[in-house]
């Protein structure tokens, strides 16, 4: 009977050990404070799933909601977060490989952003004109290197890289433009321009409402 209980014991423990929940490193690394950081706190209000989870990885294979991850290696797959995750020679978002993606040098920045050493994605996407070198994440969905700004991984138009700072609630800007979410607010001065609170801004002159002059 012992060796009986013995062998079901082994095979139960074999059984556990050859499925497992592919897991983010960092257990919270989508919680409040990075949906603030990214979403102005409105991400945070709501209930979100969890993408870290979506990943398994059983009998040698790896699977993203129930559908198996082609070309990826069981043995080396790790979950990097937010979607993103990666083995030994390649890197995945949300199941689906990222063409160009270095997995050696691969590494998230959170907000949907990640990067190798030489390229910077978003949400799976390769940032056309983005240099990885200088990339900096500025919050709520800004970024930018030291000769580019984008919004959400678009490159704005006419905005100025050294003097662009956020503003908060969708508000940027540089030495001479206003911008709210990653679009220019024609006719509003920089120099003046503060944020009020719930959508309003103002500058010397106007006065504005999620981005229009009212």
């Amino acid at each position: 009977m012992k060796i009986l209980t013995a062998t079901l014991t082994l095979i139960l423990t074999l059984a556990a050990g050859s499925v497992s929940f592919a897991q983010c490193p960092q257990s919270n690394c989508c919680g409040t404070h990075h949906c603030n950081a990214c979403d102005n706190g409105s991400h945070a209000k709501r209930r979100h799933h969890n993408s870290n989870n979506d990943y398994l990885v059983s009998n040698f294979k790896v699977y993203y909601r129930g559908q198996v991850v082609e070309g990826a290696t069981a043995s080396s797959f790790s979950v990097i977060g937010e979607g993103y995750a990666k083995d030994n020679f390649r890197v995945f978002y949300k199941g689906q490989k990222i063409d160009g993606a270095t997995a050696s040098s691969f590494t998230l920045l959170g907000c949907g952003y990640a990067k190798d050493s030489f390229k910077v994605f978003y949400k799976g996407k390769k940032m056309d004109g983005a240099t990885a070198s200088s990339f900096t994440l500025l919050g709520e969905g800004y970024t930018k290197d030291s000769f580019r700004v984008f919004y959400k991984g678009q490159k704005i138009d006419d905005a100025t890289a050294s003097s662009f700072t956020l503003l908060g609630r969708g508000y940027a800007k540089d030495s001479f433009r206003v911008f709210y979410k990653g679009k220019k607010i024609d006719g509003a001065t920089a120099s003046s321009f503060v944020v009020l609170g719930n959508g309003y801004a103002k500058d010397n002159f106007s006065t504005y409402y999620k981005g229009n002059k009212i």
